[in-house]
């Protein structure tokens, strides 16, 4: 078990500013950290991003669900 959180500890050093700045709610850093750890890609189910008008530069993402 002390694997699993020195992993995810390094996660938190790593990235944890990333995630409060892009407003990444707390409850949710475990979940991300186990999705990398077991290369769980599944996030094309809860949402996709869309490119606004054909734009390459611009783009939007769009949710499946109500996501909080």
């Amino acid at each position: 078990m002390a694997d699993n959180n020195d992993g995810y500890n390094q996660l938190l050093q790593t990235h944890q500013l990333q995630f409060v700045l892009n407003y990444i709610p707390k409850h949710l850093y475990r979940c991300l950290y186990e999705k990398m750890k077991n290369e769980i890609f599944d996030s094309v189910s809860y949402f996709q991003i869309c490119p606004v008008d054909d734009d390459d530069e611009e783009f939007y993402i769009s949710s499946h669900m109500n996501l909080q």
